[in-house]
């Protein structure tokens, strides 16, 4: 399966894209910004039936997008991690915009939430304006995110659900 919007593609990650998603996991300005895992942690996401770990490319791979599906929980999809380079042309909102089509579409999931750092302005942004609005966590959200996670208080929430969509 392939996801697109305009000239971005979404494919699922293969194992022999590791080097590529941990390099730019630990590219200087991505770091402040996003957690990082070991090759293998990737790999579980991408052998995993309840996580889609995509590379998002253009004419060639320019980021990368986990997400996890939390539909037993009732608890919609989460998206873990996305990071693009280069930055500022649109690449990651369009990234996110297939991702959410996808989930709404194929996986019939009520929301689409994620976590993002407080001083993360210009991903906050892009989020903004897919439609995502900051809203506080729910019991549920909070019981699956820590199921999952550790929640960092330096985050802000934000949901995007489908009812919003056809206002």
């Amino acid at each position: 399966m392939q996801l697109e919007c305009g000239d971005v593609l979404l494919r699922p990650t293969r194992l022999e894209d590791l080097d590529f998603v941990l390099a730019l996991e630990q590219d200087a300005e991505n770091r402040p910004f996003i957690g990082s895992w070991t090759r293998e942690q990737h790999a579980d996401a991408i052998r995993s039936p309840v996580r889609e770990h995509w590379v998002i490319e253009r004419a060639q791979p320019e980021g990368y997008l986990i997400v996890y599906d939390l539909r037993e929980l009732g608890q919609g999809v989460y998206v873990k991690r996305m990071v693009v380079a280069p930055k500022g042309l649109g690449v990651g909102r369009a990234a996110l915009q297939a991702l959410v089509e996808h989930a709404f579409a194929d996986l019939d999931v009520p929301y689409v939430w994620l976590a993002v750092f407080r001083d993360n302005l210009r991903a906050q942004r892009t989020y903004a304006g897919l439609g995502f609005e900051i809203g506080a966590l729910g019991e549920a959200e909070r019981a699956a995110l820590q199921s999952i996670e550790t929640f960092s208080e330096r985050s802000h929430i934000m949901f995007l659900r489908r009812a919003d969509l056809t206002r």
